[in-house]
């Protein structure tokens, strides 16, 4: 990626319903969860994977949860959603400092390195430091509108700027730039 602006936006499209969810089959006091696992069974054609039993519950993977909250000794029947996590783990060693990473799910959707195409994007701020190990070969142009050198950083908010978005990915170095 080359330094100098324009925006770069990535989307992914996940066509087609999902073929199962996972379901907690909550079972109701005094009733027999082996019998309600045998019901649940017969209901969705799928035998409950495992108990959870301190809950008296199961867990079932099933097309759909229609028809299961209305069975003899069923108490309740909520969809299990999985917990997020990073798919992709860069290998940059300030990585676990740049918290917005989780929070913004940067790399949820991809299982590896994405490979995204070079794009121009201009930083206009106090500057860079031109000679970082990251920017070297990626600065396409640079002026400054203030006097001094556009490739000099007084602040370090330019090359910090600069590095979130330009900064190699996976490369063992720095931070994980996400442009």
């Amino acid at each position: 990626m080359r330094l100098a602006l324009a925006a770069a936006a990535v989307a992914l499209t996940v066509s087609g319903p999902a073929t199962a969810g996972r379901f907690a089959v909550g079972v109701e006091r005094g009733a027999s969860v082996a019998k309600v696992a045998a019901r649940v069974e017969a209901v969705t054609g799928s035998e409950p994977s495992r108990s959870l039993a301190p809950l008296r519950a199961l867990l079932v993977s099933a097309p759909s949860a229609a028809g299961l909250a209305g069975l003899p000794g069923i108490a309740y029947v909520e969809r299990v959603r999985p917990t997020r996590r990073l798919a992709f783990a860069p290998s940059d060693p300030l990585t676990a400092r740049q918290w917005y990473l989780g929070a913004s799910r940067a790399f949820d959707l991809w299982p590896e390195a994405p490979v995204l195409p070079a794009v121009k994007v201009a930083v206009i701020d106090s500057g860079i430091d031109g000679t970082h190990e990251e920017f070297v070969g990626k600065i396409a142009a640079h002026r400054s509108f203030v006097g001094g050198s556009a490739l000099t950083d007084q602040q370090g908010h330019g090359t910090f700027v600069a590095g979130e978005i330009a900064a190699g990915l996976d490369n063992g170095v720095g931070i994980a730039g996400v442009g």
